[in-house]
């Protein structure tokens, strides 16, 4: 996941790799002389070693991460493996990493929650920590939690990080291409806001709401017009249900099915198939052999495509399988959303709308500005009342 604001993930950078999910981890093999060429590897890595991709240079390169600025603390896995022609890198999950490398600091060692959780280490390229980094400039980023089963001793977490001093490090979905499906292991979870779950049904999203990724699908799936008639010709509701058509001479150019009526903005609204043409507003048409004359049309829904997967997926804990249900999402929208931490230190801060409190120890103020406002003109009323201003 990307540590920061101006993470090169954010920057919608490709990274192609063959990963494999083996037991409860995602892993990976790099080539350390790839036959194409596409990327290098850094001399020296080895197993323990946090890696990031490096895209900045002309030929893109695999070297340490290390968290003391937000470029260099990205963060693509931890090398489990190395020989001289390749490297396992775990993504996610679980590791069999060097207790040689597990670097505790702090006193007590690990802060209050001790030597379980490790951070992306400020001072050691690729190396990690049992205390945060704490520099200004510097990039709080989980990436090892310790743990026992069997082969492995740690899981990679990989979370997000943020900047030392309380500077928020955004999760920008931009960075995820509009109109992308992803495969999710389904408990019945809710969705971000952006996702959608498009392997149980089609889906008719408004336009207004999902412009983006109806710029990119526009009618292609179907779509819902509606269609307004001149103000002489009165919109009833008797209409709902009916046939409208539309020719050229003795050609049908337009046929549908009146899906509902609104006789106060007099329109009539009809569902679409893809593929299908919106009504001409150049031509009448005829409804119960009527004729009558369309003003405009706008399309105000489009829908989405119901997406199952042909192949099947399975999941295993530990080599054995188990039970899941995998189902299929779709990315409908752009949204940035933001990881703050539990403290964070400011020394301006500056609210353009309004700023609002909620503790387990007061009331909630909605908008502490205008409470403040409030309590100084109550302040003042009392001492011009006391003949005090």
């Amino acid at each position: 996941m990307p540590s920061c604001a101006n993470s090169s993930n954010i920057r919608t950078v490709s990274l192609n790799l063959n990963v494999s999910s083996v037991g409860a981890r995602l892993i990976t093999t790099i080539d350390k002389t790839p036959a194409n060429g596409a990327y290098t590897v850094d001399t020296g890595l080895t197993a323990g070693d946090v890696i990031r991709y490096d895209v900045t240079p002309a030929t893109p390169i695999y070297k340490r991460s290390m968290a003391d600025n937000v470029e260099n603390a990205e963060v693509v896995g931890v090398v489990e493996s190395a020989t001289d022609d390749a490297m396992e890198v775990v993504i996610f999950g679980q590791i069999n990493f060097p207790s040689g490398k597990f670097v505790n600091s702090g006193s007590p060692q690990g802060a209050s929650g001790g030597n379980d959780v490790y951070f992306l280490s400020a001072g050691t390229s690729g190396g990690v920590n049992s205390l945060a980094p704490d520099q200004v400039t510097q990039v709080v980023k989980p990436v090892l939690q310790r743990m026992d089963s069997g082969d492995f001793n740690a899981v990679v977490l990989n979370y997000i990080g943020y900047l030392v001093g309380g500077e928020v490090a955004a999760e920008d979905a931009n960075s995820a291409i509009i109109g992308s499906v992803y495969e999710y292991v389904d408990i019945g979870q809710t969705l971000p806001s952006a996702h959608l779950k498009v392997s149980d049904d089609s889906h008719s999203l408004p336009v207004s709401n999902y412009n983006a990724l109806y710029n990119k699908f526009g009618t292609t799936f179907g779509f819902t017009e509606v269609i307004t008639l001149q103000s002489s010709d009165k919109v009833l509701g008797s209409m709902k249900g009916q046939r409208i058509l539309q020719k050229d001479g003795s050609k049908t150019t337009y046929s549908g099915r009146i899906h509902s009526v609104d006789s106060v903005n007099n329109t009539l609204t009809i569902k679409r198939s893809g593929g299908q043409n919106q009504i001409n507003t150049t031509k009448k048409i005829l409804i119960r052999n009527l004729q009558y004359d369309v003003t405009s049309t706008k399309i105000t829904e489009f829908t989405t495509p119901k997406i199952t997967k042909n192949t099947n997926t399975t999941a295993s804990v530990g080599g054995s399988p188990t039970t899941a249900t995998f189902s299929v999402a779709m990315i409908v929208d752009n949204t940035t959303g933001v990881t703050i931490p539990t403290n964070v230190s400011v020394d301006t801060l500056t609210v353009k709308n309004k700023l609002t409190t909620s503790t387990s120890e007061a009331n909630t103020l909605d908008d502490i500005n205008a409470s403040v406002n409030t309590i100084n003109t109550d302040i003042s009323t009392i001492k011009s009342t006391l003949g005090l201003s």
